[in-house]
């Protein structure tokens, strides 16, 4: 396996709500081989973004990531995949909410 290619992308949108930031769950297969889940699509005061996996350990209160891109061009990456399908779904729901009524 030479190359890591996304061979299945699922975003699931969620219903808005005041002073919510979560927009969506993205699920991710590479290579028909690995699965990556619970990839979490939000708003952040810098703009729309994807938040990795991470674990929560109580005994220390920190944060770990579970997975995540390793640097800054392999997140960029990810983000422009994840956030074009995501606004394609917002856009195609918000033109079946108009076609319907």
């Amino acid at each position: 396996m030479n190359d890591l290619i996304i061979t299945e992308l699922t975003v699931v949108p969620v219903p808005s709500a005041p002073g919510r930031a979560l927009l969506g769950f993205v699920r991710l297969v590479f290579n028909d081989c690995l699965l990556v889940t619970n990839i979490k699509i939000i708003d952040m005061p810098e703009g729309v973004g994807n938040s990795w996996p991470r674990e929560y350990n109580a005994k220390n209160q920190r944060r770990y990531n579970v997975v995540a891109p390793t640097g800054g061009a392999a997140r960029e990456h990810f983000d422009r995949i994840i956030l074009d399908e995501y606004w394609a779904q917002v856009k195609a729901a918000a033109e079946a909410g108009k076609v319907a009524a």
